[in-house]
């Protein structure tokens, strides 16, 4: 499964008029050097926000003469960026849940001592606000990319 989000109408139609004057190997290249420029972004803006985060490390880019892509394959990728409404939680298969909140770091393995841990048969979440991760990347590099399929433009020439 791949999450993706378009780039926004005006960004597309300045690169389309862009890439039209360049030949297929430039735009080819011209997206790779963009979709490399915004994965590392992206991977920053989660390493910077997340306290530990695999969905860094699945970051994926591909790149065409008529594309180029950055995407995760990680489903809690869409909650990071739009966020939740408020849901109940309950156990799978137990008949509680139960979570560590005692000293931080929790040893590793560690069980002991009941007054560090919570248990409950149900849990109201309040939900969570989205990130915006891949819109906010892709905005804040915007004027870069454009820069990209300049110089890219300047170079066949």
């Amino acid at each position: 499964m791949k999450i993706e989000i378009v780039g926004d109408k005006k960004l597309n139609k300045r690169l389309k008029q862009l890439g039209k004057n360049l030949g297929p190997s430039g735009r080819r290249k011209a997206f790779g050097i963009a979709t490399s420029l915004l994965a590392n972004y992206l991977k920053l803006l989660y390493d910077k926000e997340l306290n530990s985060s695999k969905i860094k490390n699945k970051v994926f880019t591909e790149v065409s003469t008529e594309h180029g892509k950055v995407y995760t394959d990680q489903i809690h990728a869409i909650f990071l960026e739009y966020g939740t409404k408020a849901h109940d939680i309950f156990p799978k298969r137990k008949k509680a849940l139960s979570w560590y909140i005692g000293p931080k770091p929790k040893p590793q393995g560690y069980m002991g001592d009941k007054k560090y841990w919570a248990v409950a048969k149900h849990v109201r979440h309040p939900g969570t606000k989205g990130k915006y991760f891949f819109a906010r990347t892709l905005k804040d590099n915007k004027e870069k990319i454009l820069t990209i399929f300049k110089k890219g433009m300047m170079e066949d020439v």
